[in-house]
């Protein structure tokens, strides 16, 4: 189900619960009867990435690569420096990676040749080491209402209370009070996305958690960001901070 954001028009919370609980009811319903039925494995990926302007400083311009392109892999974050590349899905098998890095480099080499032509730069990178805090402001969230509707409903859940993103490094500290949920449009990420069948889906589930330790030492990539020398994975700490709670909702919910 999906909200719109209309001008004027107060979002009915209550008419979205009922209708989440009806859709999970249902969810369950399909998952009792097997619709999930699968013989085959399958994956996606996700390859979220920034926009430079000639200067090498980031500029809000997503819109203008997406109207360019015109390409439904190519989608608009939450940031409007940021873009991401969604692939299709591919059978997980023989050369199904080789497959999903030529999905990719295809997009990328198009948004390469627009960002060319505009005199932009790209930059694949887990977070931006040095930047200007008005990107925090939430006239740079992208205007899309899936991102509006986030920022208004976090600022109502946190009591008005303000953002907060305290991260104590080796040697650094990095205490922040972003304006919006803007900030997020600044850290990125590659993300596999693996469909398994459905009665192994304990068994993947827990294996997944025994791989996560060792693929997160081996792919940390993040320690700076404005301007701090903080974790080797900065990433996971400022989600975990942007959307947690105060009581009675505490914990992160995404």
């Amino acid at each position: 189900m999906r909200i719109k954001k209309i001008e004027n028009y107060k979002i009915d919370c209550e008419l979205f619960e009922k209708s989440l609980i009806a859709e999970t009811q249902l969810l369950e319903k399909w998952f009792t009867k097997n619709y999930f039925k699968s013989e085959h494995m399958n994956a996606g990926a996700e390859v979220e990435f920034l926009i430079l302007d000639k200067e090498y400083q980031l500029t809000p311009h997503n819109i203008l690569f997406t109207k360019k392109l015109k390409n439904q892999d190519l989608v608009r974050e939450a940031g409007g420096s940021q873009l991401e590349i969604n692939t299709p899905v591919f059978h997980l098998k023989d050369n199904f990676l080789s497959l999903l890095h030529q999905n990719i480099l295809t997009t990328w080499n198009k948004c390469c040749e627009i960002a060319h032509n505009t005199r932009h730069h790209l930059v694949l990178i887990g977070s931006i080491p040095q930047t200007d805090h008005a990107l925090f402001k939430p006239s740079y969230i992208t205007p899309k209402n899936t991102f509006l509707l986030m920022n208004e409903f976090v600022t109502k859940y946190r009591k008005k209370a303000p953002l907060s993103i305290h991260i104590k490094g080796e040697n650094e500290n990095l205490l922040l009070s972003p304006e919006s949920l803007a900030i997020e449009g600044l850290i990125c990420a590659l993300q596999l996305h693996i469909e398994v069948p459905q009665h192994q889906l304990a068994h993947y589930f827990n294996m997944i958690q025994i791989l996560s330790a060792p693929l997160l030492a081996l792919s940390s990539n993040s320690p700076y960001f404005c301007g701090k020398n903080l974790w080797s994975e900065t990433r996971i700490g400022i989600f975990e901070q942007l959307y947690t709670f105060p009581h009675p909702l505490q914990k992160p919910f995404f």
